[in-house]
């Protein structure tokens, strides 16, 4: 715990709304973390061309003493770091990633098996909360991050893309890599990972796999096309049908699911993915969930089925479909609103039934950290954050999460507390994270950019480095060599 005191508020002027840039990644955030027979898992998500300055990866199991919390950096675009996890069943992984104002933009979670010896790599999609463009993580013993992320090449030109096999320590592995394009007639891929670029038309987009010990890394090749030949495949697609069941649930007692089945077709590079969200009464929160066809798998026509988790205590009214998105193997996206769904005839209304809604957003009643000036000329340091957080509704502080900027404003660094709270209640406790400067970082001022606090249902507030100051807070961070 921090030396210091704290400060305790009413409310404040607020705004109301696969691994984090800082390098304290191989050791849980939560406290009392049960540990068996450990295995060391590796994850990588691409993260280059997105909003994403910081992600989380959050383990919860049945055995588990409390939740596990891990951050883990980005570097050149991709996030990438190894997980310590007790080895057992039912391990629920949850992945969230929060842009540089400390919004969450992307989440996606599944539940798998950890073994202490070789875990077969997974995928697990982060569905975004904000736009469209999802991620995708790799999660196992061995994963491939590719270099670079994306490329733009003109007709008749050729590039290379890298790929670095790494095991669940992050160091590399002498594998032979296997390359392959989703669709050769926008671009060709050798076996030393060189792409050519063949026809742009009005603006290909195809994915390049990498694969090596049932690992796969993706990038992809946007070709703009000159206008001299004939459109690739310039046409998202399209839905053909599209239901869910069933049409009400109750939340009361329990978490509760509704699944979504939807029918795509797309005549040119054929159907990827589709993304389906509802939200809540007050149009506040959102839940998602996507369904994708398998990678390397080209078809016309789908039927996409995916499931959806309303948790207990989530808001009771009518929920909505606020869009579906359908993506082809091109990067094509079209994306449906309400409106249109109704437009053509498809039902978009999900009644809820909730005996204890949890509809107010937590507050946070004291912050501090420490020391507020650390000299990184030889050596990382590591700054200590305290959260005092509240939460009237019946279901508890989920995070607390910081963000703090570099006088430049070109890094951001972040750290967060969750799960079990070092003391009180989910309802009314007190959180740390440690935050790790690195080496030779940006010298100067830094500010404390955001705090952002969120329940399990989905409620969060976010406070601006003017909020904080207006309660009394300190903002600023001293940097040294």
């Amino acid at each position: 715990m921090l030396r210091h005191s704290f400060r305790r508020i009413g409310s404040i002027p607020l705004v109301l709304l696969a691994l984090a840039s800082s390098s304290c990644a191989d050791s849980p955030a939560g406290p009392g973390a049960t540990r068996g027979d450990e295995a060391r898992v590796r994850v990588s998500v691409a993260v280059a061309g997105t909003p994403v300055a910081a992600l989380t990866a959050e383990v919860t199991a049945a055995d588990l003493a409390s939740r596990l919390l891990f951050n883990l950096p980005i570097e050149n675009g991709v996030a990438t770091g190894s997980l310590a996890i007790p080895a057992g069943s039912d391990r629920t992984v949850t992945l969230r990633a929060f842009d540089a104002a400390g919004i969450e933009t992307h989440r996606g979670s599944k539940v798998l098996s950890v073994t202490g010896g070789t875990n077969a790599t997974v995928s697990i999609s982060l569905l975004p909360l904000t736009g469209e463009q999802p991620l995708s993580a790799s999660f196992g013993t061995v994963t491939i991050v590719m270099t670079p992320q994306t490329m733009v090449l003109q007709q008749g030109t050729s590039s290379q893309f890298t790929a670095v096999v790494l095991d669940a320590e992050g160091q590399g592995m002498a594998e032979p890599v296997r390359w392959a394009t989703l669709n050769p007639a926008v671009a060709m891929v050798d076996s030393l990972g060189v792409v050519s670029a063949v026809d742009g038309g009005a603006g290909a987009r195809v994915e390049i796999v990498a694969t090596a010990r049932g690992a796969s890394g993706s990038g992809w090749v946007t070709v703009p096309g000159d206008g001299t030949q004939g459109s690739t495949d310039g046409t998202a697609p399209r839905i053909t049908a599209f239901s869910f069941t069933p049409g009400a649930l109750d939340v009361s007692a329990a978490d509760d699911t509704v699944e979504v089945t939807l029918g795509a077709a797309d005549a040119g590079a054929g159907v990827a993915s589709a993304i389906v969200t509802f939200r809540n009464p007050a149009n506040l929160i959102g839940r998602s969930c996507q369904a994708t066809v398998p990678t390397g798998t080209v078809v016309s026509s789908a039927t996409l089925r995916c499931l959806i988790i309303l948790p207990r205590h989530s808001s009771a009214g009518a929920w909505y479909i606020s869009t579906v998105s359908v993506r082809d193997r091109a990067g094509n996206s079209r994306s449906f609103s309400r409106i249109a769904l109704e437009n053509s005839g498809y039902r978009t209304r999900l009644d809820v039934a909730s005996a204890t809604p949890d509809d107010i957003a937590p507050v946070l009643r004291g912050f501090a950290f420490g020391p507020d000036s650390v000299a990184v000329g030889t050596v990382a340091q590591s700054i200590t954050f305290t959260f005092a957080t509240t939460d009237e509704g019946p279901s508890g502080i989920q995070f607390n999460r910081v963000f703090i900027r570099s006088p430049s404003g070109a890094t951001t660094l972040s750290c967060g507390g969750g799960g079990t709270p070092d003391s009180g209640t989910p309802q009314d406790g007190t959180w740390n994270c440690v935050l790790t400067v690195p080496v030779r970082a940006e010298a100067g001022t830094w500010t404390v950019s955001s705090v952002q606090v969120s329940d399990w249902v989905g409620n969060r507030r976010t406070y601006a480095d003017t909020d904080l100051q207006a309660a009394g807070y300190r903002t600023r961070i001293r940097v040294t060599h």
